[in-house]
């Protein structure tokens, strides 16, 4: 799941192996890689469009993992 989000790069073989292929992986990222994406454009309920914005915003700002 998260090779085609673009996060981990799989390779197969007897050399094969995972590393990490984006430069900054948020918790957004693997929310969305491994849970589907987070629709606040248009929640079932009106009154939530602003706390789920809330909550992706904050999700978007926890990094942890940064290239150097």
């Amino acid at each position: 799941m998260a090779a085609t989000h673009g996060i981990v790069e799989c390779k197969r073989g007897r050399i094969g192996g995972v590393k990490l292929r984006a430069k900054v992986v948020t918790l957004l990222d693997l929310w969305k890689a491994t849970c589907g994406s987070l629709d606040f454009t248009d929640p079932p309920i009106v009154e939530m469009k602003k706390p789920m914005k809330a909550f992706v915003d904050s999700l978007s700002s926890v990094v942890i993992y940064r290239k150097r």
